[in-house]
């Protein structure tokens, strides 16, 4: 490339020297020039093409402006609904066939096997009666209609970023749950701040397919061998009822001292197991009724007194 001449003013004699220097110049630029490689093409496509439509600028425009497209994963969510929600069975097989499956299934059951065709004993009860009065076809193909009503939808999950709460509702963890677990596994979800003060306790986190820790929120998804879990809970409820053990035994012994000094002849506390029935100078709606003394801790059909 030559260098930029300069006018002489009016009045002034040229430089002859000026013109020795465009040309050494003009030289140097053109061995630059030549010295200069090209980049082979090794058919990466480096060179994008320019957008022949305006879809294409737009498009293109998209990308630099806010990014490639996020990869997704779609499923069909369902709900809510106060049947499908609260039919822990149901929703497992509508879930696993789909919604109109599940209706053709329920209506072929519910003609075949009356109200056995559900393990739930509210359905049952509500099959039934209905069956008594308007008969099975009738019941079945209302039935059927009543499941076709729960509402459905697909979502689109981005496959490395969090789970959006307002998308997949209060079962985000059971989602979170039902797509990284795996059988023989508990799982737990743990925080930065738990974390930070009871250390792991021999939960591994567990990680998405781009070796991600998968997360709910804030909270990191971790994993332990559902034997070592169920110890665990064995031996925390142990403790427990120990620690409640300790705690009636305390009272009790308080309520004898109490008893022992207010020098009452026949006053003291009620003993474990003893039988108590209300007389006629007691609650009208009590007389006659008898039950037992003590503390009882009731808890997944367990009775402690």
């Amino acid at each position: 490339m030559a260098s930029r001449k300069h006018p002489v003013p009016v009045g002034r004699k040229a430089d002859p020297v000026q013109p020795i220097n465009d040309q050494v110049l003009a030289d140097r630029e053109a061995r630059i020039e030549n010295d200069r490689r090209q980049i082979p093409d090794l058919g990466l496509g480096l060179e994008e093409p320019e957008p022949a439509t305006a879809a294409e600028f737009i498009d293109e425009f998209d990308k630099k402006a806010f990014g490639e497209d996020v990869p997704t994963y779609s499923r069909i969510v369902y709900g809510p609904d106060p049947l499908f929600d609260q039919c822990p069975s149901m929703r497992a097989a509508i879930e696993k066939i789909g919604l109109h499956d599940y209706a053709e299934v329920v209506f072929r059951e519910i003609v075949k096997n009356r109200e056995t065709a559900f393990s739930d004993q509210i359905l049952q009860r509500g099959i039934a009666a209905g069956i008594n009065k308007f008969g099975v076809e009738q019941v079945a193909d209302a039935f059927r209609k009543r499941i076709l009503r729960i509402p459905s939808r697909r979502v689109e999950y981005e496959v490395d970023r969090d789970f959006d709460s307002e998308v997949v509702g209060s079962r985000v963890l059971d989602e979170a749950v039902a797509r990284y677990g795996q059988p023989g596994m508990a799982y737990k979800f743990l925080s930065d701040r738990v974390i930070a003060q009871l250390g792991m306790r021999g939960y591994e986190i567990v990680k998405n397919e781009a070796g991600e820790p998968v997360k709910v929120g804030s909270l990191m998804m971790g994993e332990i061998p559902l034997r070592v879990a169920e110890r665990r809970r064995r031996h925390n409820a142990e403790q427990a009822r120990e620690a409640i053990d300790r705690e009636v035994e305390k009272f009790q012994d308080e309520a004898e001292r109490l008893a022992q000094q207010s020098r009452h002849a026949g006053v003291g506390p009620l003993l474990r197991d003893e039988l108590m029935t209300a007389h006629a100078s007691e609650s009208k709606a009590a007389v006659g009724q008898t039950r037992a003394a003590g503390f009882h801790l009731e808890q997944e059909n367990l009775t402690r007194v």
